[in-house]
């Protein structure tokens, strides 16, 4: 008896919402070319933006990404630090670090997100409209600041103005970093590493053992989290298909 197809692309009501378009998420682990073909030549009939996760990487071809005017937009890193051990504090560090509280006015941490978006998928990809990005990320703050994607914000402070945030939430028993931004303006200050001992302290405080972040392995940030302690447990490459050719207009020339 054959097995079911289990092979289907998943509408995500939210994304579809706050980009106004259709967008779906297919998870393509075990899936053959000739079953990925077929799913990808018919989503224009319901999706304008499909985001295709662990598929073979060796199934994604130049001439297949070119076909379904697709694109490699992330390889996302996973690491984990257990148990959780704050090092002690950097005396290079010039900044304060200290909770934010969600009646406070956030309008700088709303200004400081897109640069957080720096490494991003959604900025990497092509079609991608830029200021969709940066809608993405201040929404995504703000959320965070609200309580509804983040459990702590914490800000660092530098001559009296915010130049950087990290937020956290508990999830299946760990602190996961969710967003963590630092100004431009204000790096190689010691403030990273300030708001992620105190992202850590925080985690240790709420009784958890292990604290996991999950970014795109060409991120600089990535030393910082192993210089914390944090390991290697996961990598993930990750896909963006627009099936329509009406789709948003490219912000590039050099479309696959």
């Amino acid at each position: 008896m054959p097995m079911p197809d289990t092979f289907r692309i998943r509408r995500l009501d939210w994304d579809s919402g706050f980009f106004g378009i259709r967008v779906g998420e297919l998870r393509a682990r075990g899936a053959t070319a000739d079953r990925l073909h077929e799913i990808l030549a018919s989503a224009s009939r319901d999706y304008d933006l499909v985001y295709l996760r662990d598929a073979d990487p060796g199934l994604m071809t130049a001439g297949f990404l070119r076909v379904h005017r697709g694109q490699h937009v992330d390889t996302r890193v996973e690491f984990e630090v257990a148990p959780v051990v704050p090092p002690e504090g950097d005396p290079a560090s010039c900044g304060r670090v200290r909770p934010f509280g969600p009646d406070e006015d956030s309008s700088d941490l709303v200004a400081l997100a897109p640069q957080a978006a720096a490494h991003s998928r959604f900025r990497r990809d092509v079609r991608f409209p830029a200021e969709w990005v940066d809608r993405l990320y201040r929404a995504w703050i703000e959320r965070s600041v609200s309580g509804a994607l983040a459990d702590r914000v914490l800000v660092a402070e530098l001559d009296d103005r915010i130049a950087g945030f990290h937020a956290i939430r508990v999830e299946d028993g760990a602190g996961r970093l969710t967003l963590f931004a630092v100004d431009a303006a204000a790096r190689g200050r010691g403030l990273g590493g300030a708001l992620l001992r105190a992202g850590l302290e925080w985690v240790r405080e709420r009784g958890l053992s292990r604290a996991r972040v999950a970014t795109q392995i060409d991120n600089p940030v990535c030393r910082l989290y192993e210089r914390f302690g944090y390991s290697l447990v996961g990598r993930e490459e990750i896909y963006h298909f627009w099936p329509d050719p009406s789709s948003p207009v490219a912000r590039s020339s050099d479309l696959p």
